[in-house]
């Protein structure tokens, strides 16, 4: 960072993730390099994610009966997924 330059500060928290990218969109943590600091980070690679097109009805139906329950999106579809698959025989 120059030394002429004024930095905004970074917030306590973000609300979403959209508020988070926002900020970093729009600022270079070179200029914050001075706050960061060096971490371990432990990582198992073993776990997969996939994704899966779902239709636009079917999306909204599941976010809105999440909310109704309290639960996160990917919850829900987990939750939702399981009990189908549960009524089907082993292969």
């Amino acid at each position: 960072m120059t030394e002429n330059k004024v930095r905004d500060p970074i917030p306590e928290s973000f609300a979403s993730y959209e508020e988070a990218g926002e900020f970093w969109d729009n600022r270079s943590t070179d200029d914050y390099e001075d706050l960061m600091r060096e971490v371990e980070v432990e990582f198992d690679g073993r776990g997969h994610r996939f994704f899966v097109e779902v239709e636009d009805d079917l999306f909204w139906r599941a976010k809105i009966l999440a909310k109704s329950r309290q639960k996160s999106l990917e919850e829900m579809i987990h939750q939702l997924l399981e009990a189908e698959l549960a009524k089907v025989p082993a292969l």
